[in-house]
């Protein structure tokens, strides 16, 4: 066997070989996005633009911004618009009809845009899905350039969106993440990186546990985030797309998740997992394998090459 295919069957089987509690309570982890909170008083609206904010009408969207981001927000609407002819595929719905997007000028001036002030430090965009609004912000509140809004407003989105077709019914953190992040497609490549050392180390989480190992904010760097991505990528995928379908609309009729994602794709929630983790590890397998065979690529190079 040559060594690249050693290596990637190291891969499954140290991915296969991980233990992971039963996932008999899917739905014990639906804790609320940092950048999705729901705003649960009925009294509260959303405010009036400031004075000399902007509007553009566009695909079904309201557009409201700063008139320092009316450039930007030309250029990213066909990417927002694209981001939602996926979603309208994935979900089997038609999502995001009348959405208003809000985009302060800086950080700080999010507070004056939505239905609350109290707007998460890190959040590039914050989604409130009962008022149907997205607030974001040119400059990013993480460094002091500016924000990717094409990724940013479409990550926020998809939570609208998620949140439209479970019509406000509670879902797993993992779903909600994971599907914004798939969806989207932000930092796919590192997430691949993470998920491949990840699956040498044998730190992969079961289901159940993911939710609670999400970080309080900013969760796009952390393990969870990934995998939350890519068990998202395995149920939504094509071969599997009808069964997300159903396992939606069957949460959005109020089944408890884990029962929903049971009833939709035919076999338990410990077959599911099994299945992703085995589907992973495959894919997984593919990094080891390339790396492998640049290194002996070098290495047979390196001896032709040596002066004798």
């Amino acid at each position: 066997m040559n060594p690249g295919a050693v290596l990637a069957a190291i891969a499954v089987a140290a991915f296969c070989a991980v233990q992971t509690a039963p996932s008999d309570a899917l739905a014990q982890a639906t804790s609320r996005p940092y950048d999705a909170p729901i705003v649960t008083d009925s009294r509260v609206v959303v405010p009036p633009l400031p004075p000399g904010y902007l509007e553009h009408r566009d695909a079904g969207f309201v557009f409201a911004y700063h008139p320092t981001a009316h450039e930007r927000i030309r250029a990213v609407i066909p990417r927002i618009v694209h981001a939602r002819s996926r979603m309208r595929e994935q979900l089997g719905r038609d999502v995001l009809g009348a959405v208003e997007v809000r985009i302060a000028a800086v950080p700080d001036e999010m507070r004056a845009l939505g239905p609350t002030e109290d707007i998460p430090p890190y959040a590039p965009a914050v989604a409130f899905s009962k008022h149907h609004l997205v607030v974001a912000s040119v400059g990013s509140p993480r460094t002091l350039g500016q924000t990717d809004l094409g990724t940013a407003l479409s990550h926020a989105l998809a939570h609208v969106a998620l949140d439209e077709v479970l019509d406000g019914r509670p879902a797993p953190l993992w779903l909600h993440e994971g599907y914004a992040a798939h969806v989207v497609g932000d930092s796919a490549s590192a997430r691949a990186q993470m998920l491949v050392m990840a699956t040498l180390k044998q730190r992969m989480y079961g289901i159940a546990e993911m939710g609670a190992r999400f970080p309080a904010d900013a969760p796009e760097s952390s393990l969870a985030y990934a995998q939350a991505a890519d068990l998202t990528r395995f149920l939504s995928e094509k071969p599997r797309r009808s069964s997300f379908v159903v396992m939606l609309e069957k949460a959005r009729g109020g089944e408890d998740f884990d029962r929903a994602l049971e009833a939709a794709y035919g076999s338990s929630v410990a077959s599911v997992e099994g299945a992703w983790h085995r589907d992973m590890a495959r894919r997984s397998g593919f990094l080891p394998v390339f790396l492998a065979g640049i290194a002996i690529s070098g290495l047979c190079l390196a001896v032709v090459f040596l002066p004798r």
